[in-house]
């Protein structure tokens, strides 16, 4: 996150919508550009980039840094309770979990120094029997304080700009869209 609040996420995701149908991958970076209200998807497998408005609408990946429990988020609410405090990435952070009784679990935990940042986020789906369907776990695995490198926010110079028709599917390899979406 650089100081005007632009994010730059890159996502690994491999995927399958059920278990006869091939597997399906991702490789792409989220760039979104507050002071140009830009929101730029560069997609690694194709060596493409597309270009959107909106990134001044998107809530931010911190929360009030007062709070040392990281509990103040309304977007959170339907947090259960607090799982054991941990570290990730060298930072402390703190957790919560939550789930429906209905096969869906998760936890989440964030770090209070660092303005309660989302560091890890782990998502389990389990159908009817208790198998598992879908299994997301999302982590920071390296984190450096001070101003980022400005190429983290820049499209790689040799990636071309995508159809006006892009939608999130277009960013698998093959393109699939997974059940998660």
């Amino acid at each position: 996150m650089d100081q005007d609040y632009s994010t730059s996420v890159t996502l690994i995701e491999t995927s399958r919508k059920h278990w006869i149908v091939p597997v399906s991958k991702v490789n792409a970076t989220v760039l979104t550009l507050r002071p140009q209200d830009q929101i730029v998807t560069i997609d690694h497998f194709h060596k493409l980039f597309y270009t959107d408005t909106g990134a001044l609408r998107r809530s931010m990946e911190s929360w009030e840094e007062s709070d040392p429990l990281c509990n103040t988020n309304p977007h959170y609410i339907y947090f259960k309770g607090r799982i054991a405090d941990s570290k990730i990435a060298g930072i402390d952070v703190i957790g919560y979990y939550w789930g429906n009784g209905k096969g869906y679990d998760a936890k989440m935990y964030f770090a209070p120094s660092l303005g309660c940042m989302r560091m890890n986020t782990r998502v389990t789906i389990r159908n009817r029997i208790g198998f598992p369907t879908y299994y997301s776990n999302e982590k920071v695995n390296s984190f450096i304080l001070g101003a980022p490198e400005p190429k983290l926010f820049q499209v790689p110079p040799d990636y071309k700009n995508g159809p006006p028709t892009f939608t999130v599917k277009d960013l698998f390899d093959p393109p699939l869209l997974p059940q998660a979406f």
